[in-house]
């Protein structure tokens, strides 16, 4: 309907700032962080493995709706595994953020649920059609043994930690905060990222902000993304408020008075009457 909507933004938004994408080598090492082990070793042999195990147990399966089935869940997990593969290359800034890639925690998974699958499936069609106590327990105790080993492959997956980040936990926070509020005497906070690693403490003053009843915005609408666009500041704000700049020790303009340090950054206010960073 409004073409080409979200799909423009995708694109756009799909180029990693590495020059010329990432190494083939440290793609794979990416990849290969989200299988079963704590070492890259042990996951490239998880991975291996289970691909291996996948492959040859659903094509020795006799013809049929499982097999269709499980061969179409393998080619979507290596289909989504090459899909991911290029995201990597070429979207990813610095592939040290591995939470980008939590959602890739499913394909190991996927893998390994067709292993199991499959080996069940195995045993039920080719087991022989008695009805024997000793037959029945041979198959109980080798399905078990099965659905043990994928047990402990799945238990040894390194899961992402899920913790809430708390960017306001910084021992300065309560300092700035007094200093800037008062400087602004009741006026908007203009927030100037003078580089984007600044992010993650302008967040602890974004909320901050948010949770005192003071409202500090972004300058810049290119992080409209990051903070969304009722955390932007609107132009009033940007003429009328307390401009406040952020970045690190070397970024601190000349003539501009320093707050305070926060975790990674410098908190400064410019001298009255400078430009703005552009």
């Amino acid at each position: 309907v409004h073409w080409p909507g979200e799909f423009g933004r995708y694109v756009g938004y799909g180029s990693s700032e590495q020059a010329g994408g990432h190494s083939a080598r440290a793609v794979a090492g990416y990849l290969i962080h989200f299988w079963p082990g704590d070492h890259p070793v042990t996951q490239r042999i998880a991975a291996v493995a289970s691909w291996a195990a996948a492959i040859l147990l659903v094509r020795l399966l006799p013809d049929g709706p499982s097999r269709r089935y499980l061969r179409a869940v393998l080619g979507i997990t290596g289909l989504a595994t090459v899909l991911f593969a290029i995201y990597t290359r070429l979207g990813i800034d610095d592939l040290r953020d591995n939470y980008i890639g939590f959602f890739s925690y499913a394909l190991p998974l996927l893998v390994i649920t067709v292993v199991v699958l499959a080996a069940v499936e195995l045993l039920r069609s080719r087991a022989p059609r008695v009805t024997s106590p000793r037959v029945a327990m041979r198959r109980v105790v080798a399905v078990g043994a099965v659905v043990a080993l994928v047990a402990g492959l799945v238990a040894a997956v390194e899961s992402p930690r899920l913790d809430t980040p708390r960017y306001d936990d910084v021992p300065t926070l309560p300092a700035a905060m007094a200093s800037l509020t008062g400087r602004a005497a009741g006026r908007p906070i203009v927030l100037e990222l003078r580089r984007g690693d600044s992010m993650p403490d302008a967040m602890a003053l974004l909320l901050a902000g948010e949770r005192r009843g003071t409202r500090i915005c972004i300058r810049d609408p290119r992080w409209t993304w990051m903070v969304t666009k009722e955390l932007v500041c609107t132009a009033g704000e940007v003429s009328t408020g307390q401009r406040a700049l952020l970045g690190a020790p070397g970024d601190v303009p000349t003539g501009s008075t320093v707050i305070a340090t926060l975790d990674t950054t410098v908190l400064s206010v410019p001298a009255a009457g400078s430009a703005p960073a552009g």
